[in-house]
């Protein structure tokens, strides 16, 4: 802008077009608009992607706790059994074991040889007539 002795304005206005005789104006301008689609379709993906693992750590979160109160109550019911018995055991209502209880062999049932029913020993060791 100038002015000029008198106090005239001036403009000036400079204006350049580009014929697009083949396209590429207008290509140029759908690729930038697909672009653009295609990142807003990208963050919401990731938005999608975030609310589902909040989901599922809520539920994990769920079932924990639940497991949790259920062991606490377990815990409680075998305090609860302990001191029933040990009061018995304490007032003379009930006795102790008077010896131990077998113990059962480490070897799987199918690796131990056969046994007799008769006499308890090992059938390979039984004499033969």
């Amino acid at each position: 802008m100038s002015t000029g002795s008198s106090g005239d304005v001036l403009l000036s206005l400079d204006m350049s077009y580009e014929i697009d005789l083949w396209g590429r104006v207008r290509r140029t301008v759908a690729a930038a608009r697909h672009e653009a689609q295609a990142t807003a379709a990208d963050l919401e993906t990731a938005r999608l992607s975030l609310q589902a693992e909040l989901a599922m750590d809520y539920f994990e979160l769920r079932a924990a706790d639940a497991q949790k109160q259920l062991l606490d109550e377990t815990v409680k019911a075998f305090e609860a059994a302990l001191q029933l018995t040990t009061n018995r055991f304490q007032g003379g209502a009930a006795r102790g074991p008077t010896s131990p209880r077998p113990r059962r062999s480490s070897t799987p049932r199918w690796r131990r040889p056969p046994t007799s029913r008769y006499n308890g020993r090992s059938s390979s060791t039984r004499s033969r007539r």
